[in-house]
């Protein structure tokens, strides 16, 4: 998996500004966890292949449902997000625990 980036979050001096951003994985096709860069921005997380690489996704969070996500093999490091009309889901795992609090 390689060495990852720590997360940052710094104060908002205007809407361009970066609220959070970091490495999570994401659940993927066939139960697959991938590492991807991401970056909450403007009430949307937006998602990268890597840092400064190019946008992938993007997850918009405004009334969307945040909960934890505790599959039986996993020690409470993961949340999923769904979007407001239950039409999309992005399940995410962070390092361990503290950075997963840092997230939510």
């Amino acid at each position: 998996m390689g060495q990852k980036e720590l997360l940052s979050s710094a104060p908002i001096a205007s809407k361009e500004d970066t609220q959070q951003s970091g490495y999570l994985e994401k659940l993927g096709r066939f139960n697959k966890w991938k590492s991807r860069w991401f970056v909450l921005r403007d009430g949307v997380l937006f998602r990268y292949n890597n840092k400064g690489g190019e946008q992938i996704g993007k997850f918009p969070l405004y009334k969307a449902e945040l909960s934890e996500y505790r599959p039986e093999k996993l020690d409470g490091r993961c949340f999923q997000l769904r979007d407001s009309k239950q039409l999309q889901t992005l399940i995410l795992r962070a390092k361990d625990v503290e950075e997963m609090h840092h997230w939510l």
